[in-house]
C-alpha cells in the first residue's frame, strides 16, 4: 500500500533535479519531480490494464497554459494523456492520500482508452468547451449513455488502481467535490452529470466494486493456504469481468500449484519459484489424497499444467513486459521436460526484470534458470548454483532450498532448526482470534461469492469487515470455513510472540522458527506458520510487510 503522498515525492525527486521554467504551450519535461511522480503512477496502472496495444504517452500540461480543455483528457490523435498540473496540485493536498487520488484520476482516463471510449468519456470532458462542445452536442441527447460510459470508466480504472496497489475505490468522490471547486465549476454543466449525480455514479461504482475486492482478496488468500481448486474459481470468476495480466496470471499459477501435488512422490527434485511447499514436496501432499478423479492423476495433472501454461501465455500477451508471466511458463516448461524453453522464457524474465528493477521478480527468473539448468541434457550444476546464489539477494529462502537441492545437504532433508516450533499461544490481531469471527458474520461490510459450478462445486460465500486494526474475510466453500485477520496498514500492535511491521525475518525464525511453507509473490514472499496459523510477508529486503492470522473449520 502507498502511505508516501505526493508532496513527499515532489520532495524526493527535487532533491535530483531542479524545476525548470516551463513556456506557455509546452508540457513539463520529464524530468520534472511532478512528471516522474505521475509517470510511477501511471506506469503502475499500464502495468494492470494494458492489452498489447501501445500506450498512450502521458504528459503534464503546467500552470499558466492555455488550454480548451481541463483537468485531464485523451487525446486519440496524438494517443496521449494530458493531465494538468493544476489537477495534480489538487490531488498532492490531499497529503497521505495524494497517490490513491491521483491514481484514480489516471486510473479512469486510461479505462476510456482502453474500453475504447475515444473523446465520449473524458474525464474533464464535461469541463470543456470549444474542442470537444461537438462530441457533447451529440450526448446531449442520450445523457444516459453518457452516464454509462462513465460509470464503465470508473468501474475499469478504480479496480485496475485497486489491483496496482492504491486505495483507489472510495476517493473519486472527493477528488471530484475538489474539482469544481478549483475550476469553479458550476454544479449543472450542460450535456454532462452534475456534480451531485457524478458523485453518485461513483459511489455506485464503488460499491458494486466491493463485492469484488474481496473475491480477489480469497483467491490471493485461498491460494497461500493450498487451496488452489477454489482459488482458481474466484480468479476464474473474476478474468470473466476483469481480464487484466494479474488476474489471468493468478489462476493460471493455482493451476499449477494444484497440478504439484500430483507428481509422484520424490520425482520433483527443486522447489519452483511459483511456489515453496517444503512439507508437502518432501512428504506428499495431503491434497493429492483428497483426489477422487474422473481421470487418471498424470492426465489430470497434464491438464491442468496446459491450463496453466494458455493462462500464462494470455497474461503475458496482455503485457510482454509482464516478467512474472515468463517465470510461470519457465516452470511449467520445466514441468513438462521442456528444458530448452524453460531456459528461453528464464533468460527473458531476467532481462525484463532487470529492466524493470524488480528483485524479486529477478531472483525468481534466476531460480527458474537455475533449475532448468540443473534438470538440462547434460546438467551444468555448477551454472545452477550461480544462479541459486545470486537469488539469495532477492529471495533469500526459496534460493537456499535449492542450493539444498544441489547438495549441500541430500535433497529433501531439512536441517535440525527447520522445524516449526511449537506454542500453545493463540494468535490475535486487534484483541481478536481469528477462531471468533462471529463480529465479520454478524455485520459485514461486504458479503459477496462466487457461484456454483456443478454439484460438486458449491458456491464459495465470502463476508468481509474492516476495523481500525484488521480487514477479516470468512470463506466458506461448502466443505470448510476460512477465517483470515490481515493487519492493516500502519497497524502498531505485535504478534504474539513480538513480530512487528518493519521487524527483519531473522526475528521472525527465532521466534517462529522454519515455514511450513513459502509461497513467493510479487509483492513479496509469504510465510506461513500452519501451527501458528500466521502468514507474515515479506519484502526483498528482509522484513516484514505485514501480516495476518488465520483459522480452518472443518
Amino acid at each position: 500500500m502507498r502511505t508516501v503522498s505526493l508532496a513527499r515525492c515532489f520532495l524526493l525527486f527535487f532533491s535530483l533535479c531542479l524545476a525548470p521554467q516551463v513556456h506557455a504551450q509546452q508540457f513539463l519535461p520529464k524530468s520534472h519531480p511532478k512528471c516522474q511522480t505521475a509517470l510511477k503512477v501511471f506506469d503502475d496502472l499500464v502495468r494492470v490494464v494494458s492489452d498489447g496495444r501501445t500506450r498512450p504517452a502521458l504528459q503534464l500540461l503546467p500552470r499558466g497554459t492555455t488550454s480548451r480543455m481541463r483537468v485531464a483528457w485523451f487525446n486519440p490523435e496524438q494517443n496521449s494523456l494530458t493531465l494538468e498540473e493544476r489537477t495534480y496540485d489538487l490531488c498532492a493536498s490531499l497529503g497521505p492520500d495524494s497517490l490513491d487520488a491521483l491514481a484514480a484520476v489516471l486510473g479512469h482516463e486510461l479505462a476510456h482508452y482502453y474500453k475504447d471510449h475515444g473523446w465520449v468519456g473524458d474525464f474533464g470532458n464535461g469541463f470543456a468547451d470549444l474542442e470537444v462542445g461537438q462530441t457533447l452536442r451529440q450526448l446531449r441527447g442520450d445523457l444516459t449513455r453518457m452516464v454509462e460510459l462513465e460509470t464503465e470508466a470508473d468501474y475499469f480504472g478504480w479496480f485496475s488502481g485497486y489491483i496496482a496497489g492504491y486505495q483507489t475505490l472510495d476517493m473519486v468522490p472527493e477528488v471530484l467535490r475538489k474539482i469544481y471547486a478549483e475550476y469553479q465549476l458550476g454544479d449543472n454543466i450542460p450535456g454532462y452529470p452534475s456534480l451531485s449525480e457524478r458523485q453518485e455514479i461513483g459511489r455506485h461504482s464503488a460499491e458494486k466494486l466491493h463485492q469484488l475486492v474481496p473475491i480477489f482478496e480469497a483467491g490471493q488468500n485461498l491460494l497461500i493456504v493450498k487451496q488452489y481448486e477454489e482459488a482458481a474459481r474466484c480468479f476464474d470468476h473474476l478474468a470473466r469481468t476483469f481480464p487484466s495480466r494479474e488476474l489471468l496470471n493468478n489462476a493460471g499459477l493455482a493451476r499449477a500449484l494444484e497440478a504439484i501435488p500430483l507428481f509422484p512422490e520424490g520425482q520433483l527434485r527443486f522447489a519452483y519459484p511459483f511456489e515453496l511447499d517444503a512439507a508437502t514436496r518432501l512428504r506428499g501432499g495431503k491434497k493429492a489424497e483428497e483426489y477422487d478423479l474422473a481421470e487418471p492423476r498424470e492426465e489430470h495433472r497434464s491438464r491442468l499444467l496446459e491450463e496453466a501454461k494458455d493462462l500464462f501465455e494470455t497474461a503475458r500477451s496482455k503485457d510482454p513486459s509482464y516478467a512474472p508471466a515468463y517465470i510461470n511458463l519457465a516452470c511449467i516448461a520445466e514441468l513438462q521436460d521442456e528444458a530448452g524453453e524453460a531456459l528461453f522464457f528464464a533468460g527473458k524474465a531476467l532481462q525484463l526484470a532487470r529492466r524493470n528493477r524488480e528483485a524479486l521478480s529477478l531472483a525468481n527468473a534466476l531460480i527458474a534458470r537455475g533449475i532448468a539448468r540443473a534438470q538440462s541434457n547434460p546438467p551444468d550444476e555448477e551454472a545452477a548454483r550461480q544462479d541459486f546464489e545470486e537469488a539469495r539477494a532477492g529471495n533469500p529462502s526459496l534460493a537456499l532450498f535449492d542450493l539444498k537441492a544441489l547438495g549441500l545437504r541430500p535433497a529433501g532433508s531439512l536441517s535440525a532448526d527447520g522445524e516449526e516450533k511449537p506454542s500453545s499461544q493463540r494468535e490475535q490481531l486487534g484483541g481478536l482470534s481469528a477462531q471468533e469471527y462471529d463480529l465479520i458474520l454478524e455485520a459485514p461490510d461486504a458479503i459477496a461469492g462466487v457461484p456454483a459450478a456443478s454439484r460438486s462445486q458449491p458456491a464459495i460465500d465470502i463476508d468481509a469487515k474492516q476495523t481500525a486494526s484488521w480487514s477479516g474475510l470468512v470463506i466458506d466453500t461448502g466443505y470448510r470455513t476460512f477465517v483470515f485477520l490481515e493487519a492493516r496498514r500502519g497497524y502498531q500492535g505485535e504478534s504474539g510472540r513480538g513480530i512487528r511491521i518493519g521487524s527483519v525475518m531473522a526475528q521472525v525464525a527465532e521466534a517462529y522458527g522454519q515455514p511450513s511453507a513459502l509461497v513467493p509473490g510479487r509483492q513479496g514472499v509469504y510465510h506461513v506458520y500452519e501451527r501458528a496459523r500466521i502468514i507474515f510477508q515479506a519484502s526483498a529486503d528482509g522484513r516484514v510487510q505485514g501480516w495476518m492470522i488465520y483459522h480452518i473449520e472443518e
